[in-house]
């Protein structure tokens, strides 16, 4: 009888460790985003530098803007990662304009 009672608890236990592993892990593929990090294209041209970072509802980063060629330009997050030099965007500087 006291399995029974047990049964749920262990699964909230371990539900609330899978959550936590999986939100480690988005963090950790998360790329860094400063104010003033270096940004570089997919053909390793500089693009800038980070201005601002802009957040969804959720708080989540959502895009950051650079100012690039007088304009400022709007780079979703899910084209960043991070290298040794700052943040690189798999997207090439032509279609960035």
């Amino acid at each position: 009888m006291r399995s029974l009672f047990r049964m749920p608890i262990l699964a909230a236990v371990l539900i609330a460790g899978a959550a936590s592993a999986g939100q480690a892990a988005d963090a950790a593929a998360a790329p860094t985003l400063k104010r003033g990090a270096l940004v570089f294209s997919a053909d390793s041209k500089r693009i800038g530098r980070i201005d601002y970072v802009g957040t969804a509802k959720d708080g989540t980063p959502a895009d950051i803007a650079v100012i690039y060629q007088s304009k400022i330009i709007h780079i979703p997050v899910s084209t960043l990662s991070n290298n040794d030099r700052g943040v690189v965007t798999t997207l090439a500087a032509a279609e960035l304009k």
